[in-house]
């Protein structure tokens, strides 16, 4: 660092422990201009390490307006394990780093935002534009009928809403190559100037499923939903078909339980009852003993009172 030299310039300079310059080995005083390497921290005469007075001034600007350079005398310039970048230099440019870092943190979360808002703008544009719109999906067109007419019948035959010419906006099909791939009619868009007219074949399209023409019975009316509503109406879809089926799984287990607690109370049942028809036998058993044992008794008593009455 470049700077003219006073004791209350130097961090390492104190009234005790003066600077001794390099060439001429003299104490520099607080009238001395010096300079001072941003290796080692030793002060130097201009003139004894070649730094012409105009240079001096230069580098006592820079110092005065704290514009940090490198200046390193002879012995640490030549020393190639001397770090060229001063401390005091690189934490201002690491503090400088970081005030970098921190904005380009700010502008990051701005730039996040605006495009969240963005998406949010267009989603709600993608919404108005629709909300007059349905999809018809598998509708096949009619040779030599325009898709208006075919539209018109079908709605009228069989939802029983009859449409007004005037009613309808606009109709197109939808140029996708999976409807071509797999044969089938390409998706119909119908958007509506009378938004009650498309409230009542909504609400009337799920009696299509319920027609005994295989024809009409795949034909699907839903309404022109964004990428986003279509991707919420599917998660939706998913967590009920998930729910239906743990509830489902819920129900088949407390069945088979209540049936293996009937069991177990049949075999309980059974078992206890094989357990006192042994007790009965055991019994009959032991009845039938001292039965015999009685008569054995009484046959021989009878058979001492014949012997007696002999003798």
């Amino acid at each position: 660092m470049y700077k003219r030299r006073k004791t209350q310039d130097s961090p390492k300079s104190s009234e005790s422990q003066p600077q001794t310059l390099c060439s001429c080995q003299a104490i520099a005083t607080d009238n001395d201009n010096a300079l001072q390497c941003d290796a080692c921290d030793t002060w130097f005469h201009p003139g004894c390490v070649n730094v012409s007075p105009m240079a001096y001034t230069a580098y006592q600007t820079l110092a005065e307006q704290q514009q940090f350079s490198n200046w390193f005398c002879s012995k640490c310039l030549n020393d190639k394990n001397v770090d060229r970048v001063p401390p005091r230099c690189r934490q201002t440019l690491s503090d400088r780093i970081d005030k970098i870092e921190h904005h380009l943190t700010t502008l990051n979360n701005k730039h996040d935002q605006l495009v969240d808002r963005l998406d949010e703008l267009n989603e709600n544009l993608e919404r108005e534009k629709r909300r007059k719109n349905i999809i018809v999906k598998n509708l096949s067109p009619v040779e030599s009928t325009n898709d208006r007419d075919v539209v018109f019948r079908f709605v009228q035959n069989h939802l029983g809403v009859k449409i007004d010419p005037s009613s309808i906006d606009s109709m197109w099909r939808f140029k996708t190559s999976s409807a071509t791939d797999n044969d089938r009619p390409s998706l119909l868009g119908i958007a509506f100037n009378d938004l009650s007219v498309r409230s009542s074949i909504l609400a009337k399209a799920p009696i299509i499923k319920n027609s005994s023409d295989a024809l009409v019975k795949i034909v699907y009316i839903r309404k022109h939903l964004t990428k986003k509503q279509s991707l919420q109406a599917f998660e939706a879809r998913q967590q009920r078909d998930r729910s239906q089926e743990e509830q489902q799984q819920s129900t088949t287990s407390s069945v088979v339980n209540k049936d293996n607690n009937r069991l177990n109370q049949n075999s309980n049942v059974r078992r206890d009852n094989i357990n006192n028809n042994n007790n009965s036998t055991n019994n009959n058993n032991t009845n039938n003993n001292i039965l015999n044992n009685t008569q054995q008794k009484q046959q021989k008593t009878r058979r001492y009172h014949r012997l007696s009455n002999r003798y």
